[in-house]
């Protein structure tokens, strides 16, 4: 799923979507790394414009792992959005695994049920590489995130699995 999603970025790694949210995602991660502030003046009369209820969460992300790698944001975005859209095909497969019971026939039907994320394409793939709703990917993430540490929780309650899920409902609230 990751190769597939960066594969039309390909080779400077920009966002491949030709719609304004491309834009509005590359814009708050790059003045995050250059002010190291959020912004705090909406008027749009001070650099960048950036419109106000827009989630900030995916772009902070971006910003740190942009100054980890040493990279521009609009390097790092796609590739970073694309290995979380890997991530949360990975996390459906585990999951329909601990749903269906252990047989030989369990894995190809997980693998099948990850497929079908495809035929979802707008809510999928399409997601970052049609309108670029990087955030909407980032927030599926944790709230599956979630889901799977609550159904790990009800079959083998510890603490490590109750502050997960805390945390990624803090994240996502």
């Amino acid at each position: 799923t990751t190769a597939y999603s960066i594969y039309p970025s390909l080779p400077s790694l920009p966002p491949p979507s030709h719609h304004f949210d491309a834009v509005h995602h590359v814009v708050l991660p790059t003045y995050i790394v250059e002010n190291q502030a959020l912004p705090h003046d909406f008027t749009g009369a001070t650099k960048p414009y950036y419109p106000p209820g827009y989630p900030i969460g995916t772009a902070l992300v971006v910003a740190l792992v942009s100054q980890w790698f040493g990279r521009l944001p609009i390097q790092t975005l796609h590739p970073f959005i694309s290995f979380i859209l890997g991530l949360t095909a990975g996390l459906i497969f585990s999951f329909i695994l601990r749903l269906l019971p252990k047989q030989d026939r369990s894995k190809p039907i997980a693998f099948l049920a990850t497929l079908l994320l495809l035929t979802a394409w707008d809510y999928f793939p399409g997601a970052i590489n049609e309108r670029y709703f990087s955030a909407q990917v980032f927030a599926q993430f944790f709230a599956l995130l979630v889901f799977f540490h609550l159904v790990d929780y009800r079959h083998e309650p510890d603490v490590v699995s109750i502050l997960l899920i805390l945390a990624g409902l803090a994240t996502i609230l």
